[in-house]
């Protein structure tokens, strides 16, 4: 794994269009620069038109190094977003989230932030940018998150004598079924 991550030269730059777009293509531009050996995938520039786009991203993430995670309020909420980096996780690539030096709102998001997240350090394009080009050039090795379960849906009801019932019928039948495979 860790000699495949050697080779690998690309790098993902996720965002939400409606309020990253100019960072993560200012980040993207301004990393080419210092970094022309890579290859930086951002939408806007990479996507071909005529195949589906999740196939692409996925694709570019299976090939990418580590994600540059442009995290903005409208990223924080975006479906795309999150699957973009739970993609990235579950391959093992690195996930370096980016602050936006330019919004305020940014904090009132962090409480909500998944576990993971809020203990993963923001880098600041401007004033860290020396880490950011040091962490881009040889990010950290990210073990696969397998197995994770998107977050429940807003208007989520819970319903534990429902669940019980069925967990209980699933986990009976389960018994049965291995106490008439070993007869």
């Amino acid at each position: 794994m860790f000699e495949q991550m050697a080779d690998r030269r690309n790098v993902f730059v996720s965002y939400a269009r409606a309020d990253g777009e100019r960072v993560a293509t200012t980040l993207r531009t301004r990393l080419e620069q210092t970094l022309p050996m890579f290859k930086f995938w951002q939408d806007r520039s990479e996507m071909v038109g005529g195949f589906p786009w999740w196939s692409q991203i996925a694709a570019a993430i299976d090939e990418a190094r580590c994600v540059l995670l442009v995290m903005t309020p409208a990223a924080m909420q975006s479906d795309s977003v999150r699957n973009e980096w739970q993609y990235a996780r579950a391959q093992g690539v690195y996930v370096c989230p980016i602050r936006d030096p330019d919004n305020e709102k940014l904090a009132e998001f962090f409480p909500h932030l998944p576990r993971w997240m809020g203990k993963r350090h923001f880098r600041d394009s401007v004033s860290e940018w020396d880490q950011l080009v040091k962490e881009v050039a040889n990010p950290p090795t990210e073990p696969r998150v397998l197995f994770m379960s998107p977050e429940q849906p807003k208007h989520f009801i819970q319903r534990p004598a429902e669940f019980e019932r069925l967990k209980n019928l699933l986990l009976d039948a389960a018994t049965q079924g291995a106490r008439s495979r070993s007869l």
